[in-house]
């Protein structure tokens, strides 16, 4: 008998394990086409840029409109494009090629994010698009319905960045925001690498979810997280309640192969 495959979304924490410290029976699984492997574009987006270089990389980062105005007939018609700025762009490290090329070679696909004018690695675009999921079912809307749930609701992802900031500059304009921490040097870096990293915890579920993922597998507990995380327990149990997706970790995806 066929033995059904899952759709699995590796979070960093266990997919960089799979090839630096192989965990041997998630890989089995892959090679034996049990799990079929996922990772979000936020590895490479969000989490691609360096702890130390979080702060300087956010506050630089802002959205480019080009526009067009064209007459016919008397008639006007304007076009209004919103892509991301070259201060939004990021590369790849050695260390994520090396890994990207044997992802490829196991079957991994990479699930896009939907932020308008949001970070994009132009490298990964460029080298690695066959490696990436097509927008085809209004993947875009679910993405932003669970990422707004994650936010609005439990308060965590991206939800925690904009309120310290809104908090510290009395302001709800994240844009203008994000543009003082550059000058703001009560603002440690540490802090703000720990915001970016839940925003993309946040993100990486909403592509998940989006794409019709079995499991998003992470080895975060959150137990050291000073503040209110997505990926704890009862936030965990909240998403999988209204998606549908089981959120598990390496060693519970395990035992749950093995019954399959």
């Amino acid at each position: 008998m066929e033995t059904k495959s899952v759709k699995v979304c590796f979070d960093t924490n266990v997919y960089n394990r799979i090839f630096d410290e192989p965990q041997r029976d998630i890989y089995r699984k892959i090679i034996d086409k049990t799990i079929e492997p996922y990772i979000s574009e936020t590895i490479f987006t969000l989490e691609g840029i360096q702890r130390k270089d979080r702060k300087e990389v956010l506050s630089k980062q802002k959205a480019k409109i080009d526009s067009n105005i064209e007459s016919e007939n008397s008639e006007f018609k304007m076009t209004l494009k919103i892509c991301s700025s070259k201060k939004s762009h990021i590369s790849l490290t050695d260390q994520q090629k090396k890994r990207l090329f044997i992802a490829e070679s196991l079957g991994f696909k990479i699930l896009l994010t939907f932020r308008l004018a949001g970070f994009i690695n132009t490298e990964l675009m460029s080298l690695y698009s066959r490696m990436i999921m097509k927008h085809e079912n209004n993947e875009n809307e679910t993405f932003a319905t669970c990422a707004r749930y994650i936010e609005d609701k439990l308060f965590a992802g991206k939800f925690i960045l904009a309120k310290d900031l809104s908090h510290r500059y009395s302001s709800t304009n994240f844009s203008e925001n994000i543009k003082k921490l550059m000058n703001d040097k009560k603002v440690g870096n540490n802090k703000i690498a720990k915001f970016i990293a839940e925003w993309s915890d946040g993100d990486s579920i909403a592509a998940a979810v989006a794409y019709g993922m079995d499991y998003f597998c992470t080895n975060d507990q959150a137990k050291s997280a000073n503040f209110n995380s997505v990926f704890l327990e009862c936030n965990r149990m909240s998403i999988e309640k209204e998606f549908g997706i089981k959120i598990v970790s390496a060693q519970e995806l395990v035992s749950k192969m093995q019954v399959l």
